[in-house]
This record gives structure tokens, C-alpha cells and sequence, in this order.
């Protein structure tokens, strides 16, 4: 039985070395696609070795098997898969040199007015160099500058390294409780989630598709729970047989060995998309592109009796009260799309410039696909009628601003999102404030369901991010 120990400090940088900040870098994944940030939170054209900073987490992970027994991943690419949980989770800051080499990192989140260290670590050949201090004196910079006022962290009682180094920056023990009997929180000051070493993703208590390991390495037969987890597994230990080939593409062609012919002329090529990492459907011929679009329109009328969503009266109801922020845009082929307000256009332009989406690839949800649920407020039934859909995908999609609405409000919406897991027909996203990292990491996972395995998992997913404003 391990024996934990709650120490915590009172923010103070006044005798901080302040230059730390520039060698401290948050890193996210995002747009499928590893970003980093700076200290004033901008974007930057630092890079950063991911496999060095996996190998960097087992340095650490290990150490602490020293003082408590606990489970933890047991092969390369179960190391893989929780360090990708761990820079998703948008807590993670790395030590980086000029060069891009990683000394060592921090886990840091907010819980009213504490900051949390969950976990830091120097990597070993770079330890005793006092770059652990400089990581704390980071923290108490940073908590400062969110106007927290106090540092908390949990140390096992027998790792004294740590535990002196605590103490010796000002850190003092205000508790302790033993590891393996305790259900007490570590952060009694909120319900901070503790940020898990090994577990699955869930949307709304169900089990994410990717969560079956249904990407498999053709190369050595590994599989993966998630697509960018096999991507990186052919980046590293297969580089040999991709040699100077994009990734994507050879991923792709490993699993559908082609030929990429248009289907529409059965004679031109089709080229490679580097937005979608998949063959574009059709080739460029105008013949081709206009028999699609009417094969295309003949599909949708079939199924939701018009291939024009702006003749919908609900949709033109929706756009009359909201006409001074509604608007229309126009794909290349000249097909148009509405939108109510500067979130949605976003997202359209998010769909084209992003995933290099047309008209035949998001549209506005059909009235087939909306919702009567009950309003126990008004005691009224209501109908609910979502914003966008991608066809291929039975995709409908949500977009909210975000802006802290009233207590009712955030009412009808549970009732809303409820309808959508009652009715369970679609899959189903919602995206608050153009945070796309959830719907570009579901539209991945689609793009490459050519990976998965055939057997394909029939639940739909909802993801629906979790209401923060107060």
C-alpha cells in the first residue's frame, strides 16, 4: 500500500526566471495533425519528435512503478495509444530546445483558483540539470497569469526525490492518503477529471467505433484503436517500405491496391485528394462531374424528395427569422447552401477549405432527418431541426456559438440531444465555438474506414461536448 501525499504553494513568481516561458510549449492534436503553441497561445512552426516523447512518458511511467504497482500499457503501440490520449486531453506543456529535442514535460489543469500539477518529468539523460524547478517556476508563471493563486500536486511519500524538490520550491503537505484504499479526490477543491493513463474515449456511454482496434497494419498485423495510431506505428516501423511516399497514400493503396479508375467514364484517372488522404470519386472531366451531380440530385430526390434543400419551408422559416445574419453560399459546380449566421458559414468554409468538401458532400439537414420531441417546460411538442448533413456519412451535424444562454435554454437543448440518442438513426455531432478537433477526428476516422476492419461497427456515434459555461 503506497502512501500519497497532497503538498501545495501559494502562487509567487517574483523571484521566477520569467525566461522559462520561452522554452515552454503547449502541444494539441488537431485537424489530425500534431500542433504547438506558444506561451501567448499561438500556433508555431515548431515541431516536436513524437515517439521521443512516448519513449520520454515510459521513462516516467516506469519510475513511478518504483513506489505503487498499477497497470499500464504493455506493448509499443498501447504506449502510443495512451500518449495520444494525453496530448488530445489539450494539457500537456514540453520543455523544447532550439532544436526541437524534448528535456521534459508538465501536466497542468485548471480547478477554480488552484492549478494541478498531475504529472512532471525530466527525461533521464537530461535530469540534474534543474529543469524540473524551471518547469515549477513555469507553472507558478503561468497560474499567475490565469489569476489562480494557488499550486497543488500529489507525490508518492517514498519517491523523495521529487517529494525535496517540492519542498524545496516552497511546497508544503497539507494531507495524504494511501493510493490503493482511497476513493477520496486528490483535488478536494472541485471535480477536476484526473486525467487517465489507460481507458477508452466514450460519447454519451458509448464505446468510440475506433475502440475495437479496428485498424490493422497490412504490413505486420498489428491493429489500433485509432487510425493516426497506425500512421504513426507505418511512420516509425515501417519506413523501409514507404520510403519518400506520403503516408496516407501508402496506407491507403496497401488496402485498396487499386486500379483508381473514374467510375462515371470507366477510363480517366482519378487523382489523389491530400485534404481527405483518399482518390477523388470522379476525375476532373466536366462530363463526368456533371453526370454525378445529376446521378447525385436523382439520389436525393428518391430519398428526401427534393435535391434542394433551400425549397424546405422549415429551413426557409428558419432563415426569415434570422434573415440579417442568413446567408447563401455557392460550391464551384453552383449548387447552393444556406446558412443562419457567422458560425455556420464557418463551418461550410471549414468543410471546403479543410476537407475539400462540395456540394455533393455537406448539405443542409433534410426535414426527413428532424426531430418531435417533448417540451415538459411548455408542455408543448416541438420539432428539432439539426443545421447540416454529410450524406455519405449519415452525419448530421450541430453548430452552436457557445454564448452563455439561459438556464431554459441549455433545458431544451438536453431535450434535444436526448431526442437525437432516443431516435438513434444517425450519427451525430455537435460543434460549440469552431472547435472541429471532434468532427475532424470522426470524418478520419470515416475517410479511413477502408483501413477497419469489414465488419463495421453499426452504433452510431453522438458526440456531444460537454456544456462549461456557468
Amino acid at each position: 500500500m503506497a502512501k500519497m501525499l497532497i503538498l501545495e504553494k501559494k502562487v509567487n513568481v517574483a523571484t521566477s526566471d520569467k525566461d522559462i516561458v520561452n522554452n515552454m510549449y503547449k502541444v494539441r492534436f488537431e485537424q489530425n495533425k500534431f500542433v504547438v503553441y506558444d506561451w501567448d497561445f499561438k500556433k508555431t512552426t515548431k515541431t516536436f519528435n513524437f515517439s521521443r516523447f512516448v519513449d520520454i512518458y515510459k521513462e516516467f511511467i516506469n519510475s513511478e512503478l518504483r513506489f505503487e504497482k498499477f497497470e499500464t500499457a504493455k506493448s509499443d503501440n498501447e504506449w502510443v495509444n495512451v500518449c495520444m490520449d494525453l496530448v488530445k486531453s489539450g494539457n500537456i506543456w514540453l520543455y523544447l530546445t532550439d532544436s526541437n529535442d524534448i528535456l521534459g514535460f508538465i501536466i497542468l489543469s485548471k480547478d477554480n483558483d488552484v492549478m494541478i500539477i498531475h504529472e512532471l518529468s525530466v527525461s533521464e539523460i537530461s535530469r540534474g540539470n534543474g529543469y524540473g524547478k524551471q518547469m515549477l517556476e513555469f507553472a507558478d508563471i503561468l497560474a499567475n497569469d490565469m489569476h489562480l493563486n494557488t499550486l497543488r500536486v500529489r507525490v508518492f511519500d517514498k519517491n523523495t526525490v521529487a517529494k525535496n524538490m517540492y519542498i524545496s520550491y516552497g511546497f508544503h503537505e497539507i494531507g495524504s492518503y494511501d493510493s490503493e484504499t482511497s476513493n477520496e479526490s486528490l483535488y478536494s477543491t472541485g471535480n477536476v477529471e484526473q486525467i487517465k493513463r489507460t481507458g477508452k474515449y466514450t460519447y454519451n456511454n458509448k464505446k468510440r467505433v475506433g475502440g475495437r482496434r479496428r485498424f490493422k497494419c497490412l504490413d505486420c498485423g498489428q491493429r489500433f484503436h485509432e487510425f493516426m495510431q497506425l500512421y504513426h506505428h507505418a511512420e516509425k516501423f515501417h519506413k523501409d517500405l514507404i520510403g519518400d511516399q506520403d503516408v496516407y497514400r501508402y496506407l491507403y493503396e496497401k488496402r485498396n491496391p487499386g486500379p483508381y479508375i473514374c467510375p462515371i467514364c470507366n477510363k480517366n484517372p482519378r487523382e489523389w485528394n491530400d485534404k481527405t488522404h483518399k482518390y477523388r470519386r470522379i476525375c476532373r472531366s466536366p462530363e463526368c462531374i456533371k453526370k454525378a451531380r445529376e446521378k447525385y440530385s436523382k439520389n436525393m430526390k428518391r430519398v428526401y424528395g427534393t435535391d434542394n434543400l433551400l425549397t424546405d419551408p422549415a429551413r426557409q422559416e428558419e432563415m426569415l427569422k434570422n434573415r440579417s445574419i442568413s446567408g447563401i453560399y455557392t460550391f464551384e459546380d453552383g449548387v447552393k447552401i444556406s446558412y443562419v449566421g457567422e458560425y455556420e458559414h464557418d463551418f461550410i468554409m471549414h468543410c471546403v477549405d479543410k476537407l475539400g468538401y462540395g456540394s455533393m458532400d455537406v448539405i443542409n439537414c433534410p426535414s426527413k432527418l428532424y426531430l418531435n420531441y417533448y417540451d415538459p417546460y411548455t408542455q408543448k411538442n416541438r420539432f428539432y431541426m439539426p443545421d447540416f448533413y454529410i450524406p455519405k456519412y449519415n452525419l448530421v451535424i450541430e453548430i452552436k456559438d457557445g454564448s452563455k444562454f439561459p438556464r431554459d435554454s441549455k433545458a431544451k437543448a438536453k431535450l434535444k440531444e436526448a431526442a437525437v440518442i432516443k431516435a438513434n438513426k444517425f450519427n451525430y455531432v455537435k460543434i460549440v465555438e469552431k472547435v472541429y478537433s471532434d468532427f475532424d477526428g470522426l470524418i478520419e476516422m470515416f475517410n479511413n474506414d477502408a483501413y477497419a476492419e469489414k465488419h463495421f461497427d453499426k452504433d452510431f456515434v453522438f458526440i456531444i461536448p460537454e456544456d462549461t459555461s456557468k
